[in-house]
């Protein structure tokens, strides 16, 4: 035999023996490459996360898993749905720099490396991650002002009142009952103010959010409202504006809205939340 055609013939039985697929990257120690049985086992594990997911994004991030362990990496669901607990403790604990998170409502999605493991921010796993999570339309948090790497999600917002984030509820105190109710098709509020002397229509409300500090670190939120007083006061319109309590994170010590009190900024009334 020529001595010459040895490499091709080697290099035709690797190929056949199925010996020379190899989906790991030499130039990336990420890209450590996953096997067939790994991938039958992490998916049946990871799909009981991503089932939590809107439709839509569940079968997104199939796709860019997937196209992730092509490419050799042992990506695994970090994160999917949360809870109003999960996401506060999150973001307590300095995991999370936000409540108003779209993990709530299952419009996000956090990956990482098998087992447990967050590269740098600049690694090259994530930009791979962020080019594939664009091809299929979803947005990443890589701004200079808030990264958030693992992170995935929907051009689309929450229902943040749902989600007990916005003003929709019973709110009370000792002396005043403060009643806020949304209609979902027409997204206006509706509702009452009743005191000792009287009761008050809602006619308006608007909610706004304010951000200061070093990279939004202070957040604010207000709701601004109008009320009609009834025919005894000749339907008097009186303003109001109320202020949400207050999250601090205890790394970083960032300042969040958590809506699980109000205060009448005028009258310095306190209303907790009793109820959605």
């Amino acid at each position: 035999m020529n001595r010459k055609n040895i490499p091709l013939l080697l290099t035709l039985c690797l190929v056949f023996s199925g010996q020379s697929h190899d989906t790991s990257s030499a130039e990336d120690p990420y890209a450590t490459g996953v096997s067939n049985t790994q991938r039958k086992t992490w998916r049946a594990e990871d799909d009981r996360q991503l089932e939590t997911l809107v439709p839509e994004l569940q079968a997104r991030a199939q796709w860019i898993q997937e196209q992730l362990w092509d490419m050799g990496y042992p990506v695994r669901i970090a994160s999917a749905k949360r809870t109003a607990e999960q996401q506060r403790e999150g973001f307590r604990e300095g995991y999370s720099k936000t409540l108003r998170s779209k993990h709530l409502c299952g419009k996000a999605v956090d990956f990482k490396l098998h087992p447990h493991i967050f590269p740098d921010s600049d690694a090259a796993f994530w930009d791979a991650k962020d080019k594939l999570a664009k091809i299929q339309g979803l947005l990443v948090l890589n701004a200079p002002s808030f990264k958030d790497r693992p992170h995935v999600e929907l051009d689309q917002d929450c229902d943040w009142d749902a989600a007990l984030l916005g003003p929709e509820g019973t709110w009370k105190n000792d002396t005043h009952t403060l009643t806020i109710r949304r209609d979902r098709t027409t997204r206006t509020y509706k509702g009452s103010l009743v005191t000792p002397d009287a009761t008050l229509t809602l006619t308006s409300l608007r909610v706004r959010h304010t951000h200061s500090g070093p990279r939004n670190k202070i957040e604010d939120a207000f709701i601004d409202v109008t009320f009609k007083h009834d025919k005894k006061h000749k339907n008097q319109n009186i303003s109001k504006t109320y202020k949400s309590s207050t999250i601090i994170a205890k790394t970083h010590h960032y300042q969040r809205a958590s809506w699980t009190s109000l205060l009448d900024t005028r009258a310095a009334h306190t209303f907790k939340r009793v109820t959605k």
